[in-house]
């Protein structure tokens, strides 16, 4: 008698999810091939220059993976209970609790959007923890030079004089010191809560790459490459760097004076900086780095991406950018050409980002496609 072979079957339901996963993944990873490409060269010359240094990259990328574990799950959560506030006090339905739940499964919870936010979501831990490892080997690749003439260079632009001086009227006060050490610490913040948004955002995908391009792009040719070419330490560690009078000795001894009613942040970031600069240690947001200024710079593209999503957010992120620029000037993080140089660099890499875009997706606004129906890249 034949035997007979029972071959287990596969609920309709459940092939059909497994097919859309899969189609939705192998579309958004070749969607992302670009980023996907540039990262990947980036990591594999941080293998090359931390073997060539004696540093572990893999020591370096697991600098980030305790942050990021917990903060991206805290993230999406305050993103999600930001939109619930806004269905229950804006749009008031009926029934909120079903709207929010309708909208979580059709709108927020998809397949499409989950798959589309994967790639970005791999790379981040891995592109921060190996510029972090670039960074602090800039003074070993090239030693610190620049401070001199970029000081000349501040005050030839400010008419005489540096600009840490013109900004002392205004913020020369303990307390105007605090507010703006921490709208210049709550740099970090934006920086993160953008990244996500727009890992996950399905609004505008030419927009949406034409960010990550930029923002991969920045890190790399502005963060790394000119920040080598120009190493320089900034004002803070200026008397440390250069032989001479110190110049900009009278903005730390205010800042000394004013951390004795506010706690200057800046001071202690400053001190645990030159700390691990000194026993050669590369450790979280670690390495000294002044031209340009990343801070300005990232906050830049801020500015150009929201003005492209709403002009009152446009004008909000302008403001902010305005505030760290003086805050990297008053804080002695920053020459003040370092941060011109760091918001005109961000607006090449902009456009040029935005060219790159066009190749797999053609600049357009408005209602977001599923994944699968897309251009592929």
């Amino acid at each position: 008698m034949p035997e007979i072979v029972v071959t287990p079957t596969v609920p309709a339901p459940a092939l059909t999810w497994g097919r859309r996963i899969q189609t939705a993944l192998a579309t958004s990873f070749r969607q992302h091939a670009g980023p996907i490409g540039i990262v990947a060269g980036f990591l594999v010359a941080g293998f090359v220059a931390g073997a060539a240094h004696g540093l572990s990259p893999l020591t370096a990328i697991g600098l980030y993976m305790p942050t990021y574990i917990k903060f991206l799950p805290f993230s999406l959560a305050l993103i999600l209970a930001w939109h619930a506030s806004y269905i229950i006090l804006v749009l008031r339905p009926g029934r909120p609790l079903t709207a929010f739940v309708h909208e979580l499964r059709n709108e927020y919870l998809t397949i499409e959007r989950l798959a589309v936010a994967l790639p970005v979501l791999l790379l981040m831990p891995l592109f921060g923890g190996v510029f972090t490892l670039f960074k602090s080997i800039i003074p070993t690749l090239n030693p610190f030079s620049w401070d001199p003439l970029f000081a000349q260079w501040d005050a030839w632009l400010h008419f005489g004089y540096a600009p840490w001086e013109l900004l002392q009227p205004l913020f020369g006060h303990p307390f105007a010191t605090r507010v703006l050490n921490w709208l210049y610490n709550f740099w970090f913040f934006p920086l993160w809560f953008v990244w996500v948004w727009q890992a996950f955002s399905l609004r505008d995908r030419h927009l949406r790459l034409q960010y990550f391009y930029s923002l991969f792009l920045t890190w790399i040719l502005f963060g790394v490459v000119v920040a080598t070419y120009f190493s320089s330490g900034g004002p803070c560690y200026y008397g440390r760097l250069v032989d001479g009078p110190d110049p900009f000795a009278p903005l730390m001894g205010y800042l000394g004076i004013a951390n004795e009613q506010y706690e200057v942040w800046a001071l202690m970031a400053q001190g645990l900086l030159w700390d691990y600069y000194s026993a050669g240690e590369i450790q979280l947001g670690g390495g000294i780095a002044a031209m340009p200024s990343m801070h300005v710079a990232m906050v830049f593209i801020f500015v150009l991406l929201g003005f492209r999503t709403a002009r009152w957010l446009g004008w909000l992120c302008l403001a902010y950018f305005v505030a760290v620029l003086m805050g990297s000037v008053h804080l002695a993080w920053h020459y003040a050409i370092d941060g011109y140089a760091g918001a005109i660099g961000a607006t090449v890499i902009w456009w040029g980002s935005g060219r790159l875009a066009a190749l797999t997706h053609p600049r357009q606004s408005g209602r977001a496609l599923p994944v699968s129906s897309e251009s592929g890249a």
